[in-house]
């Protein structure tokens, strides 16, 4: 054999070697995203070994842990021989941020490898990524820099489907023990070292002298809390849905995974960010963080929808989608989905929970259908469901959860209050008129958002709580505003409680801070007496019994225990009585909905049929104008202006948006753009009295601002 062939043949043998390992594991993750961290956990662990550049014969500018391996302008041959030569006996950790961009062929060199992807707040790394950082000289130095460095790395990011574990960096902030035992148990390490090794790697603590300044501690929230409003409209706008994309903790391909609980999870609308909705998707965030298999049901999908696909929770709009498929519990929020769920799954445990006392569907299903266990949200509730018959010890309260990593402290309160936030969707202008006047006599600047005032995206909503003192608001927004370190007022539409304070809290957790405790109609001096029971140390011991009560971390572990229990009991099955009325409701409801798609379906046919008829295209520009002139007689030009541009942008011809714009400009003295327009206006309808009266209103203005120059 010749020298040549005996080369390749090493080569060959090597290259097998190479691709076949399954020894190694890569760390990835958008650049300050917690990489650095994982790295020193996992090479602390005594079956562990760091792949470093020195270990490639891979020559650095300084020193790192980074190897770069396939973004260093190797060929895959090269690539794969320099892997073929390390040692064995040990899982190989290599950690490059960079290799995110290079997944796609990461896994095909070596399809045995484990990718482990770390994921942090989009805000928080794009925050990071603008502080001063010595080891990385491409560093984005503005926030418009940070925005595309982040973009770049994001879309790689989503791109790949093929992690084999994902962690959620603020979950390792928040659980580190927990998060590392099970990242160990995955990789088939030893546990019991996890709390040794997390004291040891505690704030880059591991780390060579040399490599210290690699490490930056970072703190869970920081980007929310530094940025301006501005700024993270700017963030939004150029990240759309990835500004808020969710932490996303689940594992794949780990091999042999004890069985995971699966849960079917529904409410009867999931369609925008209201309470009911955003309590489902909550509980499902963190049953998955649990490692708790979730599937939703709703009939009624909206905005939701995107924001459940992000933390790999699949929504069906059928149970049909789903019927046959195995699910040790159903979670169920109102009345007609529980009996749904019964009606498609017999023999499945269903705990039934109750989020009011008022609406229908919030009520429990007036057929028995068997269901394992009620949960009432409140005192209040638990007592309507006893009124409707079910038995006291069959009803746990289980209150309203907030994920308390969003809606978190950013900067103590003030000693005396000097701004309030109004969070109402429905309230009106009287009310809206009283909570003003209390601010004015209080000396307290008041600031109105939701609804009428302005829909603010939930993504911003805990910056804009942490910003004020004091919060008005009702149930779920009245806890999140004690999360933040802000003081609730329980104040709406329909009335409402008050302060709250943390000895008024027993009392109006009761019935969920819905107003309905005490159901006071306060007047101007009456709120004033309220505002004036501010305590800033309110704010942080509100905080921590808001902990104590309604922290979704805390309170999940309690949920599932629920659940196991229901599991372990069974289910009881109703007689056939029970049974045929089940199937009559629901076919009932299922017929309904078919009649009113078909209707609506028709009218939406007609309605557009209609509209592209000449009749209600002159009926829309009458209303138009009609709006644009009302707005211009309370001086709101501005507005004004934006309709009547918009006219003329789709339609040049419109004489009638032509003359009201001549009109504002003329009032805004923008004499050449009013004569402009007036001009085109007459010569479109040379007899139109409006624009000549106008045009000689301008002369006259013109004439005697000539004049005034004159005498000057």
């Amino acid at each position: 054999m010749t020298t040549e062939s005996q080369d390749s043949s090493v080569l060959n043998r090597r290259d097998r070697r190479g691709r076949n390992r399954d020894d190694l594991v890569f760390i990835v993750g958008i650049p300050r995203s917690g990489t650095t961290w994982v790295l020193c956990i996992l090479e602390n662990h005594p079956g562990c070994l760091a792949v470093t550049p020195d270990m490639l014969d891979i020559a650095v500018e300084h020193p790192t842990k980074e190897t770069g391996l396939l973004v260093g302008g190797f060929s895959d041959a090269e690539v794969v021989n320099k892997i073929s030569l390390l040692p064995r006996g040990k899982l190989l950790v290599e950690k490059t941020p960079s290799h995110l961009l290079e997944l796609g062929r990461m896994r095909r060199l070596f399809p045995r490898s484990r990718i482990i992807l770390i994921r942090r707040d989009p805000l928080d790394v794009i925050y990071s990524m603008m502080q001063e950082n010595s080891f990385w000289k491409e560093a984005p130095r503005t926030l418009a820099d940070a925005v595309n460095v982040y973009k770049r790395f994001a879309d790689a990011e989503m791109a790949f489907a093929g992690y084999d574990y994902v962690l959620g960096y603020e979950e390792l902030v928040d659980n580190t023990v927990d998060e590392v035992r099970r990242l160990f148990e995955f990789l088939g390490l030893r546990t019991d070292c996890a709390s040794e090794i997390v004291q040891e790697t505690k704030c880059g603590g591991s780390l060579p002298p040399e490599l210290k300044g690699v490490f930056r501690k970072g703190i869970v929230g920081e980007g929310l809390k530094n940025f301006t409003l501005e700024e993270l409209a700017l963030i939004q706008r150029e990240l759309g849905g990835a500004a808020k994309k969710p932490r996303v903790v689940s594992s794949r391909g780990a091999g042999k995974e004890p069985k995971r609980m699966r849960v079917l999870l529904t409410n009867h609308l999931l369609r925008s960010y209201t309470g009911s909705e955003v309590f489902t998707y909550t509980i499902a965030d963190f049953l998955r963080r649990r490692g708790v298999e979730v599937v939703a049901y709703s009939e009624y999908v909206g905005r939701l929808l995107g924001d459940f696909e992000a933390i790999d929770v699949p929504v069906v709009e059928s149970l049909e989608q789903i019927r046959g498929e195995r699910f040790d519990v159903a979670h169920v929020h109102h009345n007609i989905n529980a009996l749904e769920v019964r009606r498609c799954f017999p023999d499945l445990p269903i705990i039934f929970l109750s989020h009011g006392v008022i609406p229908f569907l919030e009520q429990p299903p007036s057929i028995d259908i068997g269901i394992s266990k009620f949960l009432a949200v409140s005192e209040e509730v638990k007592e309507n469901l006893v009124a409707k018959g079910i038995e006291e010890d069959d009803i746990d309260i289980f209150r309203n959860i907030v994920d308390s990593g969003r809606f978190r402290l950013m900067g103590q309160i003030n000693s005396k209050p000097r701004e309030v936030l109004v969070l109402s969707y429905r309230i009106g202008p009287h009310k809206e008129g009283i909570i003003r006047d209390a601010c004015e006599k209080s000396g307290i600047e008041c600031k109105f958002i939701g609804g009428r005032f302005g829909r603010v995206p939930q993504e911003l909503l805990p910056k804009y709580i942490n910003e004020a003192d004091i919060v008005f608001s009702l149930g779920r927004g009245a806890i999140e505003t004690m999360l933040c370190g802000r003081v609730p007022v329980v104040f709406d539409y329909l009335g409402g409680d008050g302060m709250v304070t943390p000895d008024s809290f027993t009392e109006l957790v009761k019935a969920n801070f819905s107003g309905r405790r005490y159901r006071v109609d306060y007047t101007v001096d009456q709120l004033v007496d309220e505002l004036g029971k501010y305590n800033s140390e309110y704010g942080d011991n509100l905080r921590e019994i808001a902990l104590q009560h309604f922290d979704a971390k805390r309170q999940v572990d309690t949920l599932i225990g629920i659940y196991e229990t229901a599991i372990e009991n069974g289910v009881r099955i109703p007689d056939q009585t029970q049974a045929r009325l089940l199937e009559a409701f629901v076919n009932t409801v299922d017929e309904t909905r078919r009649a009113t798609r078909d209707a609506l379906t028709a009218h939406f046919e007609k309605e557009q049929e209609y509209r592209s008829t000449l009749e209600y295209q002159i009926e829309l520009k009458r209303r138009l104008v009609e709006k644009a002139e009302s707005l211009m007689r309370e001086n709101k030009y501005a507005e004004a202006r934006s309709i009547l541009e918009g006219m003329v942008f789709f339609d040049g011809y419109s004489v009638a948006a032509l003359n009201d714009l001549a009109a504002i400009n003329i009032a805004e003295n923008q004499h050449e753009e009013a004569l402009e327009l007036l001009r085109k206006v007459l010569a479109l309808d040379p007899q139109n009295d409006a624009a000549r009266r106008n045009l000689e209103f301008l002369r006259q203005e013109l004439e005697a601002a000539n004049r005034q120059q004159g005498i000057a």
